[in-house]
């Protein structure tokens, strides 16, 4: 299990099928496209304090999101339409569920 989370040599914020804590907060992760409001915005939210270090997520079609953190045994699923999801922000859900 730990290999699933160990980042990729080709991108960091990647594991094995599992978005690592920097790329939750990529618009695009795949693609390497800054965050919601920016890259800086993207790394100020990667490295807040309010934020577990082992925080993982997969990403599906229309900004569906599974994430875990294990440190808190929690498990967040977010589902939403397919068609029409692209107004959800990673770092706005996050902060209002670990703030």
């Amino acid at each position: 299990m730990t290999q699933l989370f160990r980042p990729s040599s080709v991108n960091s914020a990647y594991g094995m099928s599992w978005w690592l804590r920097g790329g939750a907060f990529q618009t695009n992760p795949a693609m390497g496209a800054p965050g919601i409001g920016g890259g800086d915005a993207a790394t100020r939210a990667a490295s807040a304090d309010w934020l577990p270090r082992d925080l993982v997520m997969a990403a599906g079609a229309g900004k569906q999101r599974l994430y875990l953190i294990p440190s808190q045994e929690l498990v967040i699923v977010r589902m939403g339409p397919v068609r029409g999801g692209r107004a959800f922000a990673d770092v706005e859900f996050l902060a209002a569920l670990l703030r």
